[in-house]
């Protein structure tokens, strides 16, 4: 089994299953970027231009936050005119993640609460769309 943080470890520690643990980076940290061109070719398949300022949000499935994102979202394109990419990262088990732990949902909440969504996207990984 592989950690992220401390906090974990001791939760993991204190389930007293009889498996092993090991602290690791972040796996996303360790990725390498995109090609430019792919990255475009994302932006444009979902309906985002270039020539403006894009602000990458990735929203956790709390719900004492998905409001404060939303609305910060909103200000980033009230003051700046910016456009909002929310980025799930965690998909729920039907998806083909892990049972409880839904980015997408909570992306869509962040959506669904926002006032400027002419300016916001939601990135949705192609295997969610197979489900």
């Amino acid at each position: 089994v592989t950690l992220r943080e401390d906090v974990s470890m001791q939760y993991f520690e204190s389930l007293s299953i009889g498996k092993t643990a090991v602290l690791v980076a972040d796996q996303a940290i360790l990725l390498e970027p995109s090609e430019p061109d792919k990255v475009l070719n994302i932006l444009h398949d979902n309906g985002i231009g270039s020539g403006t300022i894009l602000i990458g949000v990735s929203p956790v499935p709390d719900s004492r936050l998905v409001r404060t994102i939303a609305s910060v979202c909103d200000y980033m394109v009230e003051e700046y005119g910016a456009t909002i990419v929310i980025i799930p990262h965690a998909l729920d088990e039907p998806l083909g993640g892990c049972k409880g732990n839904d980015d997408l949902r909570a992306s869509q909440e962040v959506f669904a609460l926002a006032s400027h969504k002419g300016n916001m996207r939601v990135i949705v990984p192609s295997n969610a769309m197979d489900a």
